[in-house]
């Protein structure tokens, strides 16, 4: 009977315990601090990140072949938002890991995988923003309409 009785207080005072819990995360959970960030604004990580994305585009010479801040030069402008080889996250990561016949060369292996992560982030935000004319592959200049 003993035994029971402890039991039972066990598992009372546990029971109070993890509702006292679950109202304290709620109580946390919906507090103005802790709301999400206002539309439009970007988190400190990602922010953090593309600053080392630009940290290491010059650090790496990106500019030598991708011109100042991705303008163009040898390289083709990464800021035009023309994507030779795809320009989502993947599709641009594997360009910079794997190279690009006639000129990209392959980083993987070479680089640590959050360089690469962090120079792809950086990269795909250089052209926003931004309605540039440029050439096609072919050579052929190319206005943008905005069509």
């Amino acid at each position: 009977m003993r035994t029971r009785t402890i039991a039972t207080a066990v598992l009372s005072v546990s029971g109070a315990l993890l509702t006292a819990a679950l109202m304290a995360a709620d109580a946390l959970h919906a507090s103005p601090s802790r709301s999400a960030p206002p539309k439009g604004a970007v988190p400190a990580d990602v922010t953090t990140q593309l600053a080392e994305g630009a940290r290491l585009f010059v650090a790496y010479n990106c500019g030598d072949c991708h011109g100042a801040a991705g303008s163009g030069a040898m390289g083709p402008s990464l800021q035009d938002n023309r994507w030779r080889f795809g320009g989502s996250a993947e599709e641009v990561y594997r360009s910079i890991a794997d190279g690009r016949p006639e000129g990209m060369p392959a980083w993987q292996g070479l680089i640590p995988r959050s360089h690469l992560d962090a120079l792809v982030a950086y990269v795909r935000t250089l052209g926003e923003g931004k309605d540039l004319s440029t050439e096609n592959f072919t050579g052929a200049t190319v206005e943008r309409s905005g069509r």
